[in-house]
């Protein structure tokens, strides 16, 4: 997920800098291929949240963490990102949400050396 993450970022950013020296070809592929970095994470959370909290109760903590970020995600990101975009404008937007992708993908780094809890000892 980390290297999804990072990738997507980053791709993100070189869209942005298509974008911005007026590239249509280099902007259509790189949001082609941050997208593809993009989508391939929601079949990760699911198998991710049974392997961390365990596989006893994965649908319903998956459920629950989707529930709630698609929830407040479609209340608030809808006005927010309104406001922000006509505040700031689109490209400061892409860089906040390429920075965000980056960041995330930087905090599960520690994660690779230290595994869940629910390893084998605890099936």
């Amino acid at each position: 997920m980390s290297v999804f993450y990072i990738l997507c970022g980053a791709f993100s950013l070189i869209a942005l800098y298509f974008a911005e020296a007026g590239s249509s070809f280099g902007f259509t592929s790189s949001c082609v291929i941050s997208i593809f970095f993009w989508g391939a994470l929601y079949s990760l959370f699911a198998s991710i949240v049974g392997y961390y909290y365990g596989e006893v109760a994965s649908g319903s903590n998956y459920g629950m963490l989707y529930a709630c970020a698609k929830g407040l995600g479609g209340i608030y990101g809808g006005v927010l990102s309104a406001y922000l975009i006509s505040t700031y404008g689109n490209p400061f937007i892409i860089v906040i949400s390429a920075l965000m992708a980056l960041l995330s993908g930087l905090i599960l780094i520690p994660l690779w050396k230290h595994p869940p809890i629910w390893s084998e000892d605890k099936h």
